[in-house]
């Protein structure tokens, strides 16, 4: 078994299983550190209304991010694989168990030299253009993509950010990799 953590979720990865799981963290420590400020602003009542009912789970430092962010990445990955997995070659996400924990293949992750990354991240922006500034972190590291055969999967696409690039840009992002064979 190996061990990879993300900003919002670990992996489990186990080989012999040919599985991953993807679960969610939750920030307990930012949390109590919000809820003080909240506590000590004299108005909880709004501002818990504001954390929960305005803000999004990807807001810098609300309650719905440190709480809720790798539940609705793992929600969000696994409905867009069911609803993409077709048109986009996503890694499969086999199954999500209320968001708290996905279960998806595993893949081995591209290795690329400092070299051929500077050129693949060139290649990468002269596709996206400027939306890649929507979601960079995603793109910024060849072990976020694998090879399936001839296919250049994506491992990581819990973020609705990441969601919007792939549907407007996907196919062109890969077959460009499927054909150059990145």
């Amino acid at each position: 078994m190996r061990i990879e953590k993300g900003t919002a979720r670990t992996v489990f990865i186990f080989p012999s299983l040919n599985i991953a799981l993807k679960i969610a963290m939750f920030n307990l420590s930012s949390t109590k550190k919000l809820l003080i400020r909240i506590i000590k602003s004299g108005q909880i009542k709004k501002r818990l209304r504001d954390e929960f009912f305005l803000f999004t789970c990807d807001s810098k430092g609300t309650l719905k991010k440190y709480l809720l962010r790798g539940i609705t990445e793992n929600l969000n990955e696994y409905i867009f694989y069911v609803r993409h997995r077709k048109k986009l070659p996503i890694q499969p996400t086999y199954i999500s168990l209320f968001g708290i924990c996905n279960i998806v293949k595993i893949a081995s992750p591209l290795r690329l030299s400092d070299e051929a990354w500077r050129m693949w991240w060139s290649n990468i922006v002269n596709i996206i253009g400027c939306t890649i500034i929507k979601d960079p972190h995603i793109f910024e590291k060849s072990e976020n993509f694998s090879r399936e055969g001839d296919a250049l999967m994506f491992l990581d696409y819990g973020s609705k950010k990441t969601q919007a690039i792939l549907r407007t840009h996907g196919k062109k992002f890969f077959n460009f990799y499927k054909n150059t064979g990145a």
